[in-house]
């Protein structure tokens, strides 16, 4: 959903944390760009840079696309990351956010999000806040309007992190998409946002 939404010139904003980055750059190539503040797996890839969410350091107007894929819920102050998004984009560009539903039944049965909360883990990588559907709406209104939305489930190319322990459990994503299935909307799994500047 995300490779098909991109265009133009692309920041991949939290592009370190899963392989997502590498596949928009095979896609797109030159026209990508990505930022993080920790940078392992990204370190010495081309047009990657060091830098925090909440102050991104490019100019007005500089991408057509800009991709937050499970970033959002990291954040102490996502309003100032959807300022600098808004501030970044050019007129008609996209925001493609995704983040966990705060609602979701699966976290319910096996407390999938709670994971991230654990005081062990690095500050930056920990869940701040969590979004409804709506809730996420009202947030984003301010700077942009709501293209597209769709509810999917993690598979074993989104949910590359260990940090989940049902992430570990053999046959897990085969149970989850099973799950899935059967869940009414508003309770499924993860979101998919696809948003529109309004300038």
């Amino acid at each position: 959903m995300i490779l098909e939404n991109l265009k133009g010139k692309i920041l991949d904003v939290g592009c370190d944390h899963s392989t997502l980055h590498k596949s928009i750059y095979n896609k797109f190539g030159k026209s990508v760009f990505g930022i993080d503040v920790n940078l392992r797996v990204y370190k010495n890839f081309p047009q990657v840079f060091k830098a925090s969410a909440e102050s991104i350091p490019f100019k007005n107007n500089t991408f057509d696309s800009v991709v937050a894929g499970e970033l959002i819920e990291h954040l102490d102050n996502p309003n100032l990351f959807l300022n600098e998004s808004y501030r970044i984009l050019k007129k008609n560009g996209h925001l493609i956010l995704t983040t966990p539903n705060k609602n979701s039944w699966i976290n319910k049965i096996f407390k999938t999000l709670e994971s991230y909360n654990r005081h062990d883990l690095p500050y930056e990588e920990r869940h701040k806040i969590l979004f409804t559907k709506n809730s996420l709406i009202k947030l984003t209104s301010k700077h942009f309007h709501l293209r597209s939305f769709t509810y999917f489930v993690s598979d074993e190319n989104s949910a590359t992190d260990n940090i989940s322990k049902l992430n570990k459990i053999p046959f897990s994503f085969s149970l989850r998409r099973l799950i899935h299935r059967t869940l009414p909307l508003g309770f499924q799994e993860g979101m998919f946002f696809l948003f529109e500047v309004k300038k």
